[in-house]
């Protein structure tokens, strides 16, 4: 009799991590940059690691305090000098802006990580804003497909 051992497979997993921006000064129009830096792992694949998209969105304008009626519009969020708020579909969210896209691979490591980056910014905000602290959320979204 003939025994074969197959390989098990772990779970499948994608978790997606990234660093917190520090506050942005508003003394310039565009602000100074700062790096979003974005960690995707994939594991539990055995031969394939799939492709793997991260993309970011914001669904709402950076806001002040309860009585500043004033906002920042999320189009004035820049990554890589580009609105935040992009044309068409990407990661499967309208208006999505697509910080990476990684390949498929053919790979016998089971778990893969891979670091990217963005660099982030304030431009086209209106002159006139009342002195406050807005504050507003990036969403991120993984794909692995």
């Amino acid at each position: 009799m003939l025994f074969t051992t197959l390989p098990t497979l772990a779970q499948q997993s994608l978790t997606i991590s990234a660093n917190t921006l520090s506050t942005f000064a508003l003394t310039s129009d565009p602000t100074s940059t700062q790096t979003l830096s974005v960690t995707t792992t994939v594991s539990g694949f055995l031969f394939v690691i799939p492709q793997v998209g991260v993309c970011a969105y914001m669904t709402q304008p950076l806001k002040g305090a309860a009585a500043n009626p004033s906002s920042i519009a999320n189009t004035s969020i820049q990554l890589n000098n580009t609105s935040i708020v992009a044309a068409g579909t990407n990661c499967g969210v309208a208006t999505a802006y697509q910080i990476t896209n990684h390949a498929s691979a053919f790979c016998f490591c089971g778990t893969k990580t891979y670091t990217d980056s963005a660099t982030v910014r304030i431009a086209g905000y209106s002159a006139t804003l009342e002195a406050d602290t807005y504050t507003g959320t990036i969403n991120l979204i993984g794909l692995a497909q």
